[in-house]
């Protein structure tokens, strides 16, 4: 997979009606969807819509960038549920900046008032090297390519993450709804395999406590991980028993 550079202001959809204005002022969100999955944004606008994930006058819901990835067979993940704004070097982030680091992943962030918009503004990052990100920005190609960090600190909302590979079929096809992923999790252990597993992989690799693989597999070197950080958190996690239940993940989570 190989993310496109839509532009929302294109004259093919541009007068699209989106959140109750036109696509080339209110379409970044859908833009930036279709970026990473290859298909037009007046289509993954059409979607947002009709799933009630626009909103007139403001443009896309958080929580409707994830579904939309996921309902066309991508594993998008919403990493926040509350705004970053103003926060620098917080967990999300770095969680967000090592899954990146792994080559990996595509993402998408929304951003505040700063470099890119002066309210809220959705944009596509296809790499990230540890000192700057490569942008597509729906709005404005002369916003496209390299940044430094610095033009992203403090600014982001809220972070996504989706992998950077072909498409998975999903049975429900672009209708459905599919799934969202905000640390709203299961309990996992060793043997366990999926989305949550995954979440986990990244953010104990931020902490430098992992150095696996990104694989979706509970195995026993993220076991090990695991059992390592809670005994480090002295009670904070409850047991020592490599189990990341409800005690475990709201302490990896805390920013």
């Amino acid at each position: 997979m190989g993310c496109k550079n839509f532009k929302q202001g294109d004259k093919r959809w541009g007068s699209f009606i989106y959140a109750g204005e036109p696509m080339s002022v209110s379409g970044c969100g859908p833009t930036a969807c279709a970026d990473i999955i290859g298909v037009f944004p007046n289509q993954t606008a059409s979607w947002l819509a009709n799933k009630g994930y626009s909103v007139n006058g403001h443009g896309t819901e958080w929580n409707g960038i994830g579904k939309c990835l996921n309902a066309y067979g991508y594993n998008g993940r919403q990493l926040n549920t509350s705004s970053l704004y103003g926060i620098v070097d917080g967990n999300v982030e770095n969680v967000w900046k090592a899954a990146m680091l792994t080559g990996k992943c595509y993402a998408i962030l929304l951003m505040g008032p700063g470099t890119f918009t002066s309210g809220g503004h959705y944009i596509c990052v296809t790499e990230y090297d540890g000192s700057g990100a490569y942008v597509y920005d729906p709005a404005c190609e002369s916003r496209d390519g390299w940044h430094s960090w610095r033009d992203f600190s403090g600014q982001i909302k809220v972070f996504y993450l989706m992998d950077k590979n072909e498409r998975v079929e999903n049975n429900e096809g672009p209708n459905s709804e599919g799934g969202v992923y905000m640390f709203k999790v299961k309990q996992i252990q060793i043997g366990d395999e999926g989305n949550e597993v995954l979440l986990l992989e990244e953010i104990l690799m931020a902490r430098k406590y992992y150095s696996g693989g990104l694989d979706k597999s509970y195995g026993p070197l993220l076991d090990n991980a695991v059992r390592q950080y809670q005994k480090d958190r002295n009670g904070a996690c409850g047991e020592v028993d490599g189990i990341v239940g409800p005690k475990t993940w709201n302490d990896l989570i805390a920013l």
